[in-house]
């Protein structure tokens, strides 16, 4: 729909308001070619070398963590925090000026998500809802642009959404199998699937979809990997506890989890701190007021293993 317009204007009145309208956006050519390469190589580093697995961001998306064994579908949270220069592309000040566009000036980046989707085995994502993860006391401005680093098909897994859910309430999810050590979320819901609108996209392309924008993708059926590197930009929650439940949340703990639990025990907790404390965000009165709820929020739930949704970017976006 478009390519890149000028830096403040990402995109057009009219494909905002078709944003708006549906809960979704298909962009042509946000990542400028020359970068597409360099993220490429960046992330495929990080998963051959199996980077930050023993600080719990790298981990298996669809199975319990093996590390005798390859992962059946690598994924990744917060590369930056090991590849800095990823923040450092023009592609990521298009994302930025994109998210600022729709969400507001003071929309700032949350976190990052890659995804290595192996050729021939790698497994569907299934429906969901990325608020699903969330924590129900907050409410929330949020959505995620996913990049595409090599062409995507319906065949190698491309992005699906439901047209217009995101003007749906968080709808009823739940863990597959019931097996909650496992990362992924389904909506167990009734919604209309037959309205699927597949996303195929060339390199350099993305999609940008509203947190409650159902989606999906299909399993990777093609002989090569499909690459993913999703950014995640909101603007400060706000705090009204006890308005809803999503009980989904309640005890799911997974491996990763618990080896960033051990790793803060050895003295990780402060370099998480400083990592997600940019400069941005300290002089900013509502961003400190949102983390500072949240951290009192983490104190009185104690020893409690604490819910998924607001300890980590959400595992969404397929």
């Amino acid at each position: 729909m478009g390519g890149i317009m000028e830096e403040t204007s990402v995109i057009s009145d009219a494909q905002a308001a078709l944003y708006q309208r549906q809960g979704f956006l298909t962009l042509e050519g946000i990542c400028p070619p020359e970068e597409i390469e360099l993220i490429r190589t960046t992330l495929l580093d990080l998963f051959k070398n199996r980077t930050g697995y023993d600080e719990g961001a790298q981990y298996d998306f669809v199975s319990r963590d093996d590390p005798s064994k390859p992962a059946k579908f690598p994924s990744m949270h917060d590369p930056r925090h090991y590849a800095p220069a990823l923040l450092k592309t023009r592609y990521h000040q298009h994302a930025l000026a994109l998210a600022r566009q729709l969400l507001g000036e003071d929309a700032a980046l949350y976190g990052e998500h890659a995804l290595l989707k192996p050729g021939l085995t790698g497994p569907e994502t299934p429906w969901h809802q990325d608020e699903a993860f969330r924590s129900p006391d907050f409410e929330y401005k949020e959505l995620s642009i996913w990049l595409a680093l090599q062409p995507v098909t319906e065949e190698n897994g491309c992005m699906q959404f439901i047209p217009g859910s995101n003007k749906y309430e968080v709808l009823e999810h739940r863990s597959p199998g019931g097996d909650k050590s496992l990362h992924p979320l389904e909506c167990c819901a009734d919604f209309p699937r037959e309205l699927a609108v597949p996303a195929p996209l060339q390199a350099g392309d993305a999609t940008v979809h509203h947190m409650r924008t159902l989606h999906y993708t299909a399993p990777n059926t093609s002989p090569a990997p499909r690459l993913a590197y999703i950014l995640i930009f909101n603007t400060p929650p706000v705090y009204k506890p006890g308005r809803r439940e999503f009980p989904w949340l309640e005890g799911r703990w997974t491996d990763s989890q618990t080896r960033r639990k051990q790793w803060h025990k050895r003295g990780g907790l402060a370099i998480e701190v400083m990592r997600r404390l940019p400069s941005a965000r300290l002089t900013s009165p509502r961003w400190m007021a949102w983390a500072t709820i949240r951290a009192v929020n983490k104190v009185l739930r104690g020893k409690r293993q604490p819910a998924s949704g607001g300890e980590a970017p959400p595992k969404e976006v397929a």
